[in-house]
């Protein structure tokens, strides 16, 4: 393919064709490919996430999800107590109910931590 029949596909067309010359050449994708790791991974910051459909979610909301018997809502945050990311037990995290909230909690944590420094 040549760099000037690009512009002519569209995105769908496009990919299409990408994927079949990937395959014509033994490039495998999804569960084939050799770096599928059974629809987990684990982002730069530490958080595990599990691959339901074709999304991504992260392990802690489906865990609080689990243990509280419903989806949790977009705003609500599963907030891991001990600060280990990927440890994701029902003991270890808490809900939040927004980032607000959340994001308070860190503030007190903060200047708990600073004045025990101090002392």
């Amino acid at each position: 393919m040549k760099f000037s029949e690009l512009n002519t596909y569209s995105r769908e067309r496009l990919r299409a064709k990408l994927s079949a010359q990937a395959k014509k050449h033994g490039f495998k994708s999804g569960k084939d490919h050799p770096n599928y790791r059974g629809g987990i991974k684990t982002s730069r910051e530490g958080y595990v996430s599990v691959l339901i459909g074709s999304k991504y979610i992260k392990r802690a909301r489906l865990v609080m999800a689990e243990y509280i018997g419903r989806y949790l809502k977009p705003n609500e945050i599963a907030h891991h107590i001990n600060g280990i990311r990927d440890d994701d037990r029902i003991e270890n995290l808490r809900l939040f109910d927004s980032n607000s909230s959340h994001t308070k909690h860190h503030h007190k944590l903060r200047k708990l931590s600073k004045l025990m420094l101090e002392a």
